[in-house]
C-alpha cells in the first residue's frame, strides 16, 4: 500500500467495500457472503488506495 495513504482512510474504503457487498450480495447464488465480502473489499481499497479522490 502507498504510505501516503492513512491507516482511516483505508479503514473507510473497506467499509465501503463491505457495505457495496451487503447491498450486491444474492443469497440465491452459491458463494458464501463471505467469499463475495472479501472480494469486494479487496477492490474498494485496491481501487482507492491507487487513485486516491483529490481535495477541491
Amino acid at each position: 500500500m502507498p504510505s501516503h495513504i492513512e491507516e482511516a482512510d483505508l479503514i473507510s474504503y473497506g467499509l465501503l467495500g463491505l457495505i457495496g457487498a451487503l447491498e450486491r450480495f444474492d443469497p440465491e447464488r452459491e458463494i458464501k457472503f463471505e467469499t463475495y465480502a472479501i472480494s469486494r473489499i479487496k477492490g474498494s481499497t485496491a481501487r482507492r488506495s491507487t487513485c486516491p479522490p483529490t481535495a477541491r
